[in-house]
């Protein structure tokens, strides 16, 4: 397999089934409900350049936490972890932006 030039795309490549759903869940989140850039977010926060859209952390969260159920046994906590934890990955590997509720994709 071919190995992307891109920094961002080789580490996107490499990201785990977690990771990669919770990607995959932002995108489609500020596709879909997503709204513009609000001021208060600082621009040092967030480069408005590439970043034209924003989604609500809450839904992100919600809809990690219902797609990382795995069955009625499931600890009720379990989901919640592991949405913490994909979206604390995410941000550690600069893929994703996260300020006061807000959520975006870092390009």
């Amino acid at each position: 397999d071919a190995v992307p030039a891109d920094p961002k795309a080789r580490i996107i490549a490499k990201l785990g089934p977690n990771q990669a759903m919770a990607r995959k869940v932002v995108q489609d989140l500020i596709e879909q409900e997503g709204i513009p850039v609000p001021s208060a977010i600082p621009d040092t926060e967030i480069n408005r350049m590439t970043t034209c859209r924003v989604a609500c952390l809450g839904q992100l969260r919600d809809k990690l936490q219902n797609g990382f159920r795995t069955g009625p046994d499931d600890k009720p906590d379990n989901p919640r972890r592991t949405a913490s934890r994909a979206i604390e990955d995410l941000k550690s590997k600069d893929l994703l932006g996260v300020w006061g509720e807000w959520v975006w994709l870092k390009h």
